[in-house]
């Protein structure tokens, strides 16, 4: 939190910003997935979809809620299989 006073000196109101010190803990960094059809990155929020090729089975596709409302189409990126 920051304390903001006003100087009453001036004219105009002069404002000094006083910052409290603050510790940082362990900060970990998360890697969303992102849309094998917009390349958007999925929030956890979404409700997106993620499901293994129908073709190669060995990528796992996701769909975000627009596209899949859209029914956009997406292309695994092993096998070029191409899906609604």
């Amino acid at each position: 939190m920051c304390v903001i006073e006003a100087v009453a000196e001036a004219a105009l109101p002069i404002y000094m910003v006083a910052e409290e010190q603050t510790t940082v803990s362990s900060a970990k960094v998360i890697a969303l997935p992102t849309c094998t059809s917009c390349n958007r990155s999925i929030t956890p929020e979404e409700k997106a979809v993620r499901f293994p090729c129908p073709s190669c089975n060995r990528v796992t596709i996701w769909r975000c809620e627009v596209c899949r409302d859209l029914s956009r189409t997406y292309v695994c990126p092993v096998c070029g299989f191409e899906g609604p």
